[in-house]
């Protein structure tokens, strides 16, 4: 907090929620606001669904809670990332129009990918383009200069996702003043492109210029994302697993804990081999495991808070005790 009160640059926010258990019953839920220039937790929310209303409510609330905390320290986000919440989605519109609200593309291309695999399944000459259409949604945002106006970053995002349905018929010049053309080499020659005329063409058509789906893609933004937030869920589960039940305190010392946690390893170093180059190792999602393929990550230190905590442990061990014992 001191550090960003300090500084003279705009808070770009990222926030999520992460409920206690999946489906739509969770007792518990956490809100949380990651700065994403600094990559550290600046506020962090439990809220529990009985005490909001329901479990439903607890996301819009959790969004208010953490931007009140920030109002404590004079601190206003200038540009805040979330999912497709449809509630923060109007808070903000109506009640924060001064925030510049963008959307997640991982929460959107997670969206589509669930409407167009059972899509592929009835219709197998869908399938070997999936890849590349949730791909050109991450490409058009990432591919876009972000320091334009508001107004020409969402037109020419708009249009570069726009542009897949004249590609996928082997068409690459489009009839739009902000992306007239595809930028991509000549295809190669054994392409299976689709035909206009085909009926899976036409419901993907159906899907991906839907007036709601364009609208959040205009949305899209074009250089934060929010996968930090999602690391930090997962770092809750080290400290707070789904499968056991804690009571409130509970479940707020250990989302404090792994707060701090995450904000003292969020700039932790890489472990180096011979050649000062970081240590790779591989790892195999679930997700991928159909596929044969896995990825690649970088080693990192030990967290410098566990190392602290064990040091602590052991000298309350074998120092305190054997003050005590004499």
């Amino acid at each position: 907090i001191k550090t960003m009160t300090t500084r003279q640059q705009p808070l770009i926010i990222g926030g999520d929620m992460r409920a206690d258990t999946p489906g739509h019953c969770a007792k518990f839920g956490t809100y949380s606001f990651l700065e994403l220039n600094i990559n550290k937790i600046i506020s962090t929310q439990l809220l529990q669904s009985n005490e909001i209303g329901n479990s439903n409510a607890m996301e819009k609330q959790g969004f208010i809670r953490c931007l009140e905390d920030l109002q404590q320290y004079d601190l206003r986000p200038h540009t805040v990332i979330t999912d497709r919440h449809l509630q923060i989605a109007k808070y903000i519109r109506e009640e924060q129009n001064d925030i510049v609200h963008h959307y997640d593309v991982w929460h959107l291309a997670k969206g589509l990918e669930r409407k167009l695999l059972p899509l592929s399944n009835k219709h197998p000459e869908l399938r070997p383009w999936l890849k590349s259409i949730i791909g050109h949604l991450y490409w058009a945002p990432a591919s876009t200069p972000s320091d334009l106006d508001e107004d020409s970053k969402q037109n020419i995002v708009l249009a570069k996702w726009m542009s897949l349905t004249n590609h996928v018929v082997n068409r690459h010049s489009h009839d739009n003043e902000y992306y007239p053309s595809c930028i991509h080499e000549e295809s190669p020659l054994d392409t299976k492109w689709l035909h206009e005329d085909d009926i899976g063409y036409k419901k993907l058509k159906e899907i991906t210029l839907n007036t709601r789906f364009l609208k959040d893609v205009k949305k899209l933004s074009t250089d934060h994302q929010t996968s930090s937030i999602e690391s930090f869920h997962s770092l809750i589960l080290q400290f707070s697993p789904k499968m056991k039940t804690f009571s409130y305190k509970g479940m707020l010392c250990r989302q404090l804990l792994a707060a701090l946690h995450y904000n003292e390893n969020s700039d932790q170093e890489f472990i180096l081999d011979g050649d000062d180059d970081p240590k790779l190792y591989a790892t195999f999602p679930k997700k991928k495991h159909k596929e044969g393929t896995y990825s690649i990550r970088t080693k990192k230190l030990i967290p410098r808070i566990f190392i602290e905590l064990l040091q602590e442990v052991l000298h309350t061990i074998f120092v305190l005790n054997y003050v005590f014992c004499d």
